[in-house]
């Protein structure tokens, strides 16, 4: 899994951040769909993946949407590509539904 800083990243709505691949250390492209770690500007690791890709004459811009906070180790493992253990995928699976899910307005009576 690959590992991105988001120090230049242009923050959108929704979780979203455009990334140019020349402000990465990435030696080869990122796919749609597909999912990376990376470190946002308050130092955090996190998951995220690729939603689209936008090209300019001399750059391809990367969108992503940035998800959960991932421990230390968790995130190491991801880039190692170390098998995770299943429960934690779950868990950080649903931590990731409930972030998205829009909070209900409940009725005054």
């Amino acid at each position: 899994m690959e590992f991105v800083r988001l120090t230049a990243a242009e923050a959108l709505m929704d979780g979203r951040v455009v990334v140019r691949h020349s402000d990465t250390t990435l030696a080869r492209g990122l796919e749609p769909g597909e999912e990376i770690v990376v470190l946002d500007a308050d130092g955090e690791l996190r998951s995220a993946h690729v939603v689209d890709l936008d090209f300019s004459l001399t750059d391809t811009h990367y969108v992503l949407e940035v998800g959960l906070r991932l421990p230390e180790e968790v995130a190491s493992r991801r880039i190692e590509g170390e098998q995770e253990d299943a429960g934690m995928t779950e868990l950080l699976g649903l931590l990731g539904e409930l972030r998205t899910r829009p909070v209900e307005q409940r009725r005054q009576v």
